[in-house]
């Protein structure tokens, strides 16, 4: 007898299904700066002088900026700003204005401070932003004052002043000296400046003096674009420093140029830059007032306007003190 067993075969069972995790709910924190409210940067302040700078800064990340949120030092100069600066909560793509006191250096030069936000949690985020000014140095030294302008014709190159003595440096108060001076060669005008006043000379040439005061005397030669001097000092015993400051210059030329009703006068002067802030001042015979300009040691000429057509002009170089450091007529 023949017998047939049927085997069972198992059912597969499928693996179990496992739901995938949620993707965490994550933000962004950042911030970005928009522009200069105060102070934009190259601004020249002066040695220790406070100033207030304030930007635009906004939440440029998808996080909301935390209530305890700062504004700290990062880099650069801090120049005395408060770190950390409260800087407060702000919504996603939001702006606020930030700012900061601080000091100038004391020192010159370029001073950049840079910053950045500060989370609550101690975190640094989003660009930095900065604070640059320029602290300016010690102004520069006077320019030396410049030469007559050059006429046509004559010399050429600097000129030569053989020799500028006095007999007695060393006088005392009352007494009085001589200034001597040699050829002086190449030049088309010669000058001497004195704290009473100047004016052209002759060479060789010499010529009394008795200051009051220690002076010094100047013996100044021009050739176009060229100016040569010589200088000696008289010491006055009993009678103090110079009165005008150590001022010295010259009227070198006067222009004319008459109009109806009116004269253009061109003073081309030359000046020292002590007794400073002095003024370039014109009179004319018959004409009322003294008009005047400020006098700069780097400049050639002053222009000045005076009523009525005049021809015959005297100008003068005048000093703070009031006293005349130079006069000249046409």
């Amino acid at each position: 007898m023949n017998v047939s067993v049927q085997a069972n075969t198992p059912t597969p069972v499928p693996p179990p299904t496992v739901a995938p995790s949620p993707t965490p709910n994550t933000c962004i924190l950042d911030a970005r700066f928009i522009r200069d409210v105060t102070i934009p940067d190259n601004t020249t302040l002066a040695p220790g002088a406070p100033f207030v700078k304030t930007w635009t800064i906004q939440n440029s990340g998808t996080c909301a900026w935390d209530a305890n949120t700062a504004a700290v030092f990062n880099s650069g100069t801090r120049m005395a700003g408060g770190s950390p600066t409260p800087v407060g909560a702000l919504a996603p793509g939001a702006t606020k204005d930030i700012s900061i006191n601080f000091v100038a250096p004391t020192n010159p030069g370029t001073h950049r401070s840079g910053w950045k936000l500060q989370a609550g949690n101690g975190s640094k985020f989003g660009e930095t932003f900065f604070a640059q000014i320029i602290v300016p140095g010690a102004p520069p030294p006077p320019q030396p004052p410049p030469p007559p302008p050059p006429q046509p014709g004559g010399c050429q190159g600097a000129p030569s002043i053989s020799s500028f003595t006095v007999d007695n440096s060393n006088i005392q108060k009352g007494q009085s000296t001589t200034l001597r001076w040699g050829f002086v060669g190449n030049a088309d005008s010669v000058y001497l400046q004195t704290p009473d006043g100047n004016g052209g000379v002759p060479s060789p040439g010499q010529q009394g003096i008795a200051p009051h005061r220690t002076s010094t005397y100047t013996l100044a030669a021009f050739c176009k674009g060229a100016r040569v001097q010589a200088q000696v000092t008289v010491n006055v015993h009993g009678g103090g420093g110079q009165h005008n400051g150590g001022a010295q210059g010259s009227i070198n030329n006067i222009e004319v140029g008459a109009s109806h009703k009116r004269t253009q006068v061109r003073v081309f002067y030359s000046w020292n830059g002590a007794d400073g802030p002095a003024q370039v001042c014109v009179t004319a015979r018959g004409t009322d007032g003294m008009p005047c300009t400020n006098a700069r040691p780097n400049a050639p000429y002053a222009v000045l306007n005076l009523n009525g057509n005049n021809q015959k002009v005297t100008a003068c170089l005048i000093g703070r003190s009031g006293a005349k450091i130079a006069c000249g007529s046409n």
